[in-house]
């Protein structure tokens, strides 16, 4: 995988934008301070340079070295690194070029952002509109419940089991079971103790059994992937509901978020039209095919 450092990463931008440009090597007359094969720079480029030189720390407290036949060969050695990336053509590398294209992309939205998505202030959101949305979405104002849970982890199910009834019939704690022959490196020592976890956090196949499990109680022997479980749950903190007045102005937050994510719909969605987005269907069905499984595990 190629590596884009912070100084490779400005070239290739800059690469992607003259390669991007249109009629940057046609420009002429009086105002053209140097002509290369492929492109120009008029004086307009030269003062952009400056200006863009001058951000810099190095040269923020020493304006002075910021000459004009300083400004002119660094904008011409830059131009002559985008002319050979230009010629090997690694503006086409797909790799670079999504890099290049995130920068861009971001660099476009700062300047055209207002006139895409006009601003919305905070304050003309009614009380009416912010309390509707916290009663359509209490769930998101909710700390939901958490449980801590002890693992046996084994590779011999029939073992297992067998280590779950001697638990049962009180012969050993979980702990100790867990001490003495649990796998898992990283939680035996603590007599399997994994943590607290609310249930998306845990891995399906144990989601329903912790659920309804009560403190103290021992799962039966759950398999995951290639390796087999017990699960005891040690404790739960049940969920608790903010009120509206607690997260008033979380809300308004939120309410804010979802106004400007629907204009952006409307902008994406409009942009699309303007430049007739259609999609590829075989090409993108083999991209899907590419896509890495989600995978759940301890």
């Amino acid at each position: 995988m190629i590596q884009v450092g912070r100084m490779v990463k400005g070239v290739l931008i800059v690469v992607m934008l003259a390669a991007s440009a249109v009629g940057c090597g046609d420009r002429a007359g009086d105002n053209v301070a140097v002509s290369y094969k492929g492109g120009n720079l008029t004086v307009e480029d030269l003062e952009a340079h400056r200006k863009l030189l001058s951000r810099k720390s190095m040269f923020r407290d020493a304006p002075e070295r910021l000459t004009p036949e300083f400004v002119k060969e660094h904008a011409i050695n830059m131009e002559m690194i985008i002319a050979k990336g230009l010629k090997e053509k690694l503006h086409q590398d797909p790799r670079l070029r999504v890099e290049i294209h995130g920068f861009i992309s971001e660099l476009f939205l700062k300047v055209m952002q207002e006139k895409l998505v006009p601003n919305i202030d905070r304050k003309d959101l009614g009380e009416e509109e912010v309390r509707a949305y916290y009663e359509k979405n209490k769930a998101s104002y909710q700390t939901p419940a958490s449980y801590g849970i002890s693992v046996i982890k084994s590779g011999d199910g029939a073992a297992l089991e067998r280590l779950r009834q001697r638990i049962s019939n009180g012969e050993l704690s979980f702990a100790a079971a867990a001490e003495r022959y649990s796998t898992d490196e990283r939680t035996k020592e603590a007599g399997g103790y994994m943590g607290r976890f609310p249930l998306d956090r845990l891995p399906p196949e144990l989601r329903d059994d912790v659920a309804k499990m009560s403190p103290k109680q021992v799962s039966g022997v759950k398999r995951i992937k290639d390796s087999f479980y017990l699960v005891q749950l040690q404790q739960k903190t049940e969920p608790h509901q903010y009120s509206y007045e607690e997260k008033a102005q979380y809300v308004r937050n939120d309410v804010l978020y979802s106004r400007y994510r629907d204009e952006w719909k409307k902008t994406y969605d409009r942009l699309r039209k303007e430049f007739d987005v259609r999609e590829h269907e075989p090409a993108l069905k083999r991209f899907g095919n590419t896509a890495p499984a989600s995978t759940g595990g301890i």
